[in-house]
């Protein structure tokens, strides 16, 4: 939406062709800019997902409003 708002502003004669995010099978999109994470950080990146995955879910069920639910354990 925005890349489409900005290309339109700038009246780029582009289409822009919107498609699902491919992701590896633990969450972490398969993008050209993860390739650059550290062992560490591809650890991680997955927790961070399904961090937001939860949160969209929340707001879906009416919002973030009232005690935050207890810590869920790490991913493996």
């Amino acid at each position: 939406m925005v890349v489409r708002n900005m290309c339109r502003q700038f009246q780029l004669p582009v289409e822009v062709l919107a498609h699902e995010t491919v992701r590896a099978d633990d969450g972490l999109a398969l993008s050209s800019r993860n390739r650059y994470l550290t062992e560490g950080e591809r650890a991680e990146a997955p927790a961070l997902y399904a961090e937001l995955q939860h949160i969209g879910q929340r707001l879906a069920q009416g919002g973030l409003r009232g005690p935050a639910p207890p810590a869920r354990p790490e991913a493996p």
